[in-house]
């Protein structure tokens, strides 16, 4: 045990308790926090432009191409389409936004938030 002490010393503290242990709990906590101040540098709102020009993409397959919604409705022109697409998804991002400067998301919980609201806008449902 007296070899445990100078080591204990020169790492400038105590020896790391046993996981499972009580004593292992608060620097579990320490490492959350210390995840959690990198996450702000994720950035989960606003989408990317490659993201939102996805979402254009697939509202264009959806209305454009043999679907539900094409059997019930007829297709539409992709022209066409490509305008609808890209009116649904600045609406959508314009809505988002709205609430995202609303709430100011804080955190990577609000932003994931924001970005569901925002797909659920962009949403083109096939019944």
């Amino acid at each position: 045990m007296a070899e445990d002490a100078p080591n204990a010393a020169a790492e400038g503290g105590q020896p790391a308790p046993p996981e499972g242990s009580a004593d292992a709990a608060p620097s579990a906590t320490a490492g959350a926090k210390a995840a959690e101040a990198l996450l702000p540098s994720l950035s989960i709102w606003p989408p990317s432009q490659r993201t939102r020009d996805a979402v254009v993409r697939r509202l264009v397959q959806t209305l454009a191409a043999p679907s539900v919604l094409s059997q019930r409705y007829g297709a539409v022109p992709e022209s066409e389409a490509e305008r609808a697409a890209a009116a649904v998804e600045a609406e959508a991002f314009a809505a988002a936004s709205k609430s995202a400067a609303a709430e100011s998301p804080a955190s990577i919980e609000e932003g994931i938030e924001v970005l569901q609201a925002y797909s659920k806008e962009a949403a083109v449902k096939e019944e």
